[in-house]
């Protein structure tokens, strides 16, 4: 075959990528319908009577709860400390802006409405606005009545105590924060649910409010807190969810005409980790269920389908109606686009918060004002600062757990250097954690035969290649290149050589005509006498993200699945008649190294592992800017964040878990996605605990003078004696 046939095309290049990305999602798509059936079993509903009702449900209330990880540590409870004060006096009620504690280093913004001549404690509402608006737009503070109609004003106006609560707003900030809270062990959502508990708690402390008539009222992004937030607070008595209530797994997966979904959007902080497995919306409200509930929608709203949230409302209300409450449970459709509405939902309020009338109609009429005071406009600049100085102090209070997750690493994690053996016992609870952390290996049904297939593509003088699929999932086969030596008397060493995120499994076999950060190292392998296994692995950031979030709404980890891919190569590999099984090594180079160091410790048939360009101070990387490289709190590339992992996991302990199989670390010290120095330093804390075992030159960092690409020169006759392998070069 001649050199130039041998090049692929970059059509051929760009369709493997499409076809592995395209493979997968439907795979994740299938099971987002199964989630249907994995609901339904979860759920033990008993309709004898209210009371045995609200015990049924107990066990998803709980672990609706622990999904979310909402209750901070004793520590983090700090006082609510109200500070207020008055910005506007209006002819009926006084507008204050309040700050109060939430969380260490976090005081909650609202603006707080009191209705004036108030006889006797009166019904309160929480109105929350959603990812644009801004507590004074609720409040009436701003010219533009948005889409929010000044309600929270309507209300006090009506005779209503009103509080609302600042929230997180703008993707950008929502993401970032969802990505570093998830990082700790906690959720965005959760952090702002305990704010909304400490706003429930500052209405009771107010002599104005009646605590036993605590409602909700929240549109779009504030709509999802009124149906987030009550199942976990009984305060509250009655609650609306407007402009947000739909049928869950079509907004956030598949795409209509009539609506944009999640997934195709920038909206990181709408996939929260194994949601769909457990909780549809209506399953939800079933968890507010005796509590009224209103679901109100606009028969215009481009953001949430009507018919949707008609569909995902009927088995809310048969739930209500099989209680014999079915007055409880309404529908508020009104002919308008994603705003509030306000005509049905007042009427609601009133009915279950003040036996059907408006509070000011329980007192003496409020005398005339012959000259209504002017309206009290805020200034932009004032609402931007107070975005800024919200965002920031959450920020800062995730990156103090991100500190403190150093000690709670070192805690759970029990190392015994007694021997080989009794160390590989004792971080085995670990090794545990970490395979749960990736979501598991894929159950038996969803494992699909290996079944390959592999045809000739190139013949070179010393090894031949192939293009090779194999069975690995229900409907997916993974791609990848073989490189057989040739000649091959007994049985040689294997080597998987696995590609980055911006790289190409055909430039890893040498089968690109230009040369790039993969220097076709996995040719180079094979010319040094290796049988080598390149496996195409998902690239391309969107196309990660896309399935990472696909894979994390559906109890899956987008690395587990690649983690499982790379098992079905090891054992492909020890079908092959050229290859000794027990001398496989893995060498990848950034994603790939990302692979190398995650699947080794959970693949006890890899002897020897090459992490390239990606071994780092991880908590750092993930969210610490500096000056030598770029964070990923920095980028788009939000497929990098996992619940919990800081709080276990660094990359020195991920590399202990390989321990004592050698590792070697491979860095450049022009590398601008790695900065080599802080590799050293956590490479220092790795080989710690070889030096314990006695076992010093299995664990060895090679820097060398280059950038974020595969260098070899070390890191190949590392290979060689490690996995005992002779040369032919």
């Amino acid at each position: 075959m001649s050199q130039e046939r041998e090049f692929a095309s970059p059509n051929a290049v760009e369709y493997v990528r499409w076809d592995q990305a395209a493979q997968l999602e439907r795979y994740l798509d299938s099971l987002a319908i199964q989630a249907y059936d994995w609901r339904r079993a979860k759920w033990r509903r008993d309709y004898a009577s209210i009371r045995a009702y609200s015990e049924s449900v107990a066990p998803n209330r709980e672990h609706w709860r622990k999904m979310l990880g909402i209750w901070p540590t004793t520590e983090e409870c700090v006082p609510l400390d109200p500070e207020m004060h008055v910005v506007a006096e209006r002819a009926d009620h006084t507008v204050y802006a309040v700050t109060f504690g939430t969380l260490p280093g976090v005081r909650s913004f609202a603006h707080l409405l009191v209705p004036k001549r108030i006889a006797a404690a009166r019904p309160a509402v929480i109105c929350q606005h959603g990812m644009g608006g801004t507590p004074h737009t609720i409040a009436g503070l701003v010219e533009d009545p948005d889409v929010y109609h000044r309600y929270g004003q309507q209300l006090a106006e009506r005779g209503y105590v009103v509080l609302a609560p600042h929230c997180i707003n703008f993707v950008d900030w929502r993401n970032r924060l969802h990505n570093k809270a998830l990082l700790v062990g906690r959720t965005l959502m959760g952090l702002e649910i305990w704010r909304e508990m400490r706003a429930v708690d500052l209405l009771e402390s107010l002599p104005e409010v009646d605590k036993e008539r605590i409602g909700f009222y929240g549109l779009s992004q504030g709509g999802k807190m009124a149906l987030w937030f009550p199942p976990l607070e009984p305060r509250i008595r009655a609650t609306i969810v407007s402009a947000f209530y739909n049928e869950r797994t079509k907004k956030q997966l598949q795409a209509s005409p009539n609506y944009r979904p999640f997934i195709n959007t920038q909206e990181q902080s709408y996939f929260e980790p194994d949601f769909l497995t457990e909780f549809s919306d209506y399953d939800l409200g079933s968890l507010i269920c005796p509590r009224p509930v209103m679901i109100e929608h606009g028969q215009g709203d481009s953001s949430y389908y009507i018919e949707s949230a008609r569909e995902e409302f009927f088995p809310l209300k048969d739930i209500y109606e099989r209680l014999g409450i079915g007055e409880r449970c309404e529908w508020g459709e009104f002919e308008g686009v994603h705003e509030i509405h306000g005509v049905e939902s007042f009427a609601f309020l009133d009915r279950w918060l003040n036996d059907g009338r408006p509070p000011n109609q329980n007192t003496a009429s409020i005398e005339e004002v012959a000259t209504p005071p002017p309206p009290v406009f805020v200034n932009q600049d004032a609402i931007a600062s107070m975005r800024a100085d919200t965002n920031g102090q959450h920020d800062r209070f995730l990156d103090s757990l991100a500190d403190q997750a150093y000690q709670e690493r070192a805690e759970r994690w029990q190392r015994d250097y007694a021997s080989e053996d009794a160390y590989t016992r004792s971080v085995a609870p670990n090794r545990e954690a970490w395979l749960a952390m990736m979501g598991g290996l894929p159950p038996a049904h969803e494992q699909a035969p290996l079944n390959p297939e592999r045809r000739v593509v190139a013949e070179r003088p010393d090894h031949t290649v192939y293009a090779v699929t194999l069975g690995m999932l229900t409907g997916v086969r993974l791609f990848g290149y073989l490189l057989v030596p040739k000649g091959i008397a007994e049985p040689r060493a294997a080597v998987v050589t696995q590609h980055g995120l911006g790289g190409a499994v055909q430039s890893v076999a040498g089968l690109l005509e230009q040369d790039d950060a993969y220097h076709s190292y996995g040719r180079r392998l094979a010319e040094r006498g290796y049988v080598v296994f390149a496996p195409h692995c998902i690239n391309g950031t969107p196309r990660r993200v896309r399935l990472h979030n696909k894979a994390i709404v559906v109890g899956r980890r987008l690395m587990g699945l690649e983690i499982w891919r790379e098992m079905k190569v090891i054992d492909y590999l020890q079908t092959l008649p050229e290859v000794d099984p027990e001398r496989i090594g893995f060498y990848g180079l950034s994603q790939g190294g990302t692979m190398t160091l995650w699947l080794t410790p959970l693949e006890p048939r890899i002897k020897a592992a090459v992490v390239s360009a990606y071994f780092n101070e991880r908590t750092r990387k993930l969210i610490t800017e500096s000056e030598h490289y770029r964070a990923y709190v920095a980028t788009d590339e939000q497929h990098q964040y996992y619940l919990g992992q800081l709080l276990e996991f660094s990359d020195a302990d991920l590399g202990s878990l390989i321990c004592p199989r050698p590792l070697f670390i491979e860095q450049g010290t022009q590398d601008r996605a790695v900065y080599y120095r802080e590799a050293e330093l956590e490479f220092a804390r790795l080989h710690a605990h070889y030096a314990k075992l006695g076992l010093d030159e299995r664990c060895v960092f090679g820097v060398f003078e280059g950038k974020h690409e595969i260098y070899g020169k070390e890191s190949f006759p590392f290979l060689d004696k490690w996995l005992e392998h002779t040369r032919t070069d």
